[in-house]
């Protein structure tokens, strides 16, 4: 094992994510050594979930009333960097939520909210207002029904992968979807393009480019919002009390 292994170890990364996302892979990996040192000074993972909140809510109040775009690339990239080293800690020191409440997931969908609203205030556009209202709207819907269908799943106590969301007796093509998609080079491609996780966030950078480049990422992520949320209602109409049908 070389230096930058070392350094930059897989070991915490998210199992899934090494196998099918590499840019959260790769962030995951970059978030090795600062968790690493946030485990010997003893900060916590809801602490750093909490400063990351904090550096979103500036990094959102830079975007809507200052003209420095640096600061708020500075700021977002610190408070993205800070959202993966909170799972990564959590693991490396084995500590785990003790009650229902998913902090770190509910800090994502506010930090969601703040960077959008601030950068609609930025810009101050009837025609952007509305991409950002849509936006927000189709992510909470897909961050809903991604929640149904993790209870559904755990109710059924049977895992539905996102290959088998195709009904084998309504589509002929479902084989040679399965087929396509097993390509490790297509499922990265799919994933990173199609679906909503913590790469995502990283487009939010793009709204330092410009009134026309935002316009463009809110209404490509309500795209990909509305494609996932489809996705999501066929898995959930094809669980039946409990059980697959």
């Amino acid at each position: 094992m070389n230096i930058l292994d070392k350094l930059f170890s897989s070991k915490y990364v998210n199992k899934s994510a090494v196998k099918n996302n590499i840019v959260v892979s790769l962030i995951g990996r970059f978030s090795y050594p600062f968790s690493f040192i946030f485990s010997k000074i003893g900060v916590t993972p809801n602490q750093i979930t909490t400063l990351s909140i904090i550096l979103a809510i500036a990094s959102a109040i830079s975007l809507a009333i200052s003209d420095n775009w640096q600061l708020f690339i500075w700021l977002w990239s610190i408070s993205l960097l800070l959202d993966f080293c909170d799972g990564t800690l959590a693991r490396m020191t084995s500590q785990t939520r003790k009650t229902a409440f998913r902090y770190d997931h509910t800090s994502d969908l506010f930090k969601i909210f703040v960077i959008i609203l601030g950068v609609s205030i930025k810009y101050d556009d009837i025609v952007l207002w509305g991409a950002a209202i849509s936006t927000i709207f189709l992510l909470l819907l897909h961050n809903s029904l991604n929640c149904e269908l993790r209870k559904a799943k755990e109710m059924a106590q049977e895992k539905i992968n996102f290959q088998s969301i195709i009904s084998e007796k309504k589509y002929s093509f479902k084989g040679a979807l399965k087929r396509l998609l097993k390509n490790q080079v297509i499922m990265n491609i799919y994933i990173l393009l199609f679906t909503i996780s913590g790469h995502t966030l990283l487009l939010f950078l793009l709204f330092s480019s410009g009134r026309f480049i935002t316009l463009y990422v809110l209404v490509y992520l309500s795209i990909i919002s509305f494609y996932g949320s489809l996705i999501l209602i066929i898995k959930l109409k094809n669980i039946n009390n409990g059980a697959p049908i």
